[in-house]
C-alpha cells in the first residue's frame, strides 16, 4: 500500500458563518457524534464550540497530515509482513458537536478472528508522542505479540489525535481566544472518546481492558471516570489524580531530590566528592548568575546526565559524576538570564499545541498561565527548604527541575486558555469505581520513578484502598515499570478472567 499525500488528506474545510465542511475520508466510516454516548460523566464542554469554530481562520482549520507522517509510509508497509492490521477512523474534532470537523485516527492490532479473551487496547504517553517508535515498533502490546496470540487474544493501539499517522496538530498559533480554545479538541477527553468509538467499531458492545502508563494512565483513569460500563479493567502506571493538582509539579520535585539524597546517605564515603561537586556550583552560581541566581542555577548545567532511577542499580554513577564536576570536566550551558526567546524552547505551532493540552488536562486551573504545570509554585517551596547547589545538582542529575522558558505566543495562548481544565477529576473517578464493582482498576507505582513519585497514587490508594475491586501494586522500576513482566502479565489475566 503506496501512502501518498493523498492517503492523509487536509480532511476538512469550513466556510465561516456557514459552519459547513467537506470529508473525503468518509468511505472509511465517519463516527457521528451521536454514536459515542453514553458516558457516566457527561462531557460539558467548556466552550461555545461552533461559535469558536466560526471565529477561527479557515487556514487554522485546514487540519494537516501528522508532522510525523513521514515516516508513516514505511510503518504501515511494515505491518502486513509482521501480521498486523490497520485501519483509519474518521471522528469529530469534538464530540457532541453535529457538522463539524472530523479527524482521522489511525489504528494498528490484532483483532479480526481472535476471541479467545477480552480486548485490550493501550495508551501511550505524552501528550505529543505517537504509539510506536523510529524502529517501527508498536509500544508495551507490540512487545508481547506471541503471548497474545498464544491466548487469542484482541488487542489494538492507536495515534492520539494530533500525533503519528493521525492528523496533526494546528500548523498556526491560535490568533485568538475562539482558536486557543479549540486545543481542547485535543485533550484527554476527547482521545478516550475516540478510544470508546473504536471500541464501538470494533468489538461493538464488548467490554475491554484499558493499559497505559505516564500520560496514557491519566487517559485510563478519564477513561474509568466517563465510561466504566465499557470496561472489563483498567490497568494504570506513573500517574495518579491528586486531590490537590498544585500539588503535581512539587511532589515530582521533592521525591526527585530524595531519591538522589537516598543515594549520597547510603554511601557516606562519596561525602567529600558531594562536597567538592556543590561546592563546584555554588562557585559557578557567583560567577555567572549575577541576577536572578534561582532561576539562573537552575539553567546553567545540561539535563539527563544520570537519571535518578539509574542510582539504585548504578549509584557510581552519581559518584563519578561529581568527580567529573568538581574537576570542571561536564561543559555548562549559559545562564538563562542570557538566553533569547528562541533559545529557551523549540517554539513552533505544534509544541504549543502540545503544551496546551498538558496544560489543561495536567495542571489547576489556577495555575501561572506561563508555565504549563504550575511548578513556580512548587519551585518556591523547594527553594524553602533546599539551597540553590541542590536544586542545581538536581537538575544536572537528570531530575529537570527548571520551569518551561515559553516565549510570548505561547504565553499568550496559556492565558488564552484561561481556566480551561479537562483532567480527571479525583471524587468522580473514584465515585465511578465504587459504583461499578465489577470493574477491576489496577493502580502501580514505580518504586524509583522521580516522574511520578508516591504522592501522585497516595491520595487515590487513601480513597480506594479497602475495595474489593482495587489494586495497588509497587514495581521495582522506574517511570517505564509498564514493560516489566509482572505488569503485562497482570494485564492478561484481566483480559482472560
Amino acid at each position: 500500500m503506496q501512502l501518498t499525500r493523498s492517503f492523509f488528506p487536509i480532511v476538512l474545510s469550513v466556510l465561516l458563518g456557514a459552519g459547513a465542511c467537506t470529508n473525503s475520508a468518509a468511505a472509511e466510516g465517519e463516527v457521528s457524534a451521536l454514536q459515542v454516548a453514553g458516558a457516566a460523566t457527561p462531557v460539558k464542554l467548556p466552550f461555545d464550540v461552533k461559535a469558536a469554530i466560526a471565529a477561527a481562520r479557515p487556514a487554522f482549520l485546514e487540519l494537516p497530515i501528522s508532522a510525523e507522517a513521514a515516516t508513516c509510509e514505511p510503518f504501515v508497509q511494515s505491518l502486513a509482513a509482521r501480521g498486523i492490521e490497520h485501519g483509519v477512523l474518521a471522528v469529530p474534532i469534538v464530540y457532541g458537536v453535529a457538522g463539524g470537523p472530523t479527524l482521522r485516527v489511525h489504528y494498528y492490532g490484532q483483532w479480526t478472528g481472535r476471541a479467545g479473551t477480552s480486548p485490550v487496547t493501550y495508551f501511550n504517553g505524552g501528550p505529543g508522542s505517537k504509539v510506536w517508535n523510529a524502529a517501527h515498533k508498536i509500544q508495551f502490546l507490540g512487545a508481547h505479540l506471541e503471548e497474545l496470540a498464544a491466548a487469542g487474544a484482541p488487542w489494538v493501539v492507536f495515534d492520539q489525535r494530533g500525533n503519528g499517522c493521525s492528523t496533526g496538530f494546528p500548523t498556526l498559533f491560535a490568533a485568538n481566544a475562539a482558536e486557543a480554545s479549540l486545543m481542547y479538541a485535543y485533550s484527554s477527553q476527547q482521545i478516550v472518546q475516540d478510544a470508546e468509538a473504536l471500541r464501538l467499531k470494533l468489538f461493538g458492545s464488548k467490554k475491554w481492558v484499558v493499559t497505559g502508563n505516564s500520560y496514557g494512565s491519566l487517559l485510563v483513569q478519564q477513561y474509568t471516570q466517563l465510561y466504566p460500563d465499557s470496561l472489563k479493567a483498567a490497568h494504570a502506571q506513573g500517574y495518579g489524580v491528586l486531590e490537590d493538582r498544585k500539588r503535581f509539579r512539587e511532589a515530582f520535585h521533592r521525591y526527585s531530590i530524595e531519591l538522589f539524597e537516598n543515594v549520597w546517605k547510603q554511601h557516606p564515603e562519596w561525602a567529600s566528592k558531594r562536597a567538592a561537586m556543590f561546592q563546584k556550583y555554588e562557585s559557578d552560581v557567583r560567577a555567572k548568575c549575577t541576577s536572578r541566581p534561582n532561576e539562573c542555577a537552575l539553567g546553567l548545567y545540561p539535563d539527563n546526565l544520570v537519571n535518578a532511577a539509574q542510582l539504585q542499580q548504578s549509584p557510581q554513577l552519581l559518584a563519578d559524576f561529581a568527580d567529573a564536576v568538581s574537576q570542571n570536566k561536564q561543559p555548562s550551558s549559559r545562564p538563562w538570564e542570557t538566553f533569547p526567546d528562541s533559545l529557551r524552547y523549540d517554539i513552533n505551532p505544534r509544541t504549543a499545541g502540545v503544551l496546551s493540552v498538558a496544560r489543561i488536562d495536567y495542571a489547576p486551573s489556577d495555575a501561572d498561565p506561563a508555565d504549563i504545570y504550575g511548578c513556580a509554585a512548587g519551585q518556591k517551596a523547594m527553594f524553602a527548604k533546599y539551597t540553590v547547589s541542590q536544586l542545581a545538582g538536581l537538575k544536572v542529575s537528570g531530575g529537570a527541575t527548571q520551569c518551561y522558558r515559553i516565549g510570548a505566543q505561547e504565553l499568550q495562548t496559556m492565558q488564552w486558555l484561561g481556566t480551561l481544565s479537562t483532567g480527571p477529576s479525583l471524587l468522580t473517578l473514584v465515585a465511578s469505581i465504587k459504583a461499578h464493582p465489577k470493574l477491576a482498576f489496577h493502580l502501580y507505582q514505580g518504586l524509583y520513578d522521580n516522574l511520578a513519585p508516591p504522592t501522585y497514587v497516595a491520595d487515590m490508594r487513601q480513597r480506594l484502598e479497602g475495595l474489593p475491586n482495587f489494586t495497588f501494586q509497587n514495581l521495582n522500576g522506574n517511570h517505564g515499570a509498564f514493560t516489566l513482566p509482572e505488569f503485562f502479565d497482570a494485564v492478561l489475566a484481566s483480559m482472560k478472567n
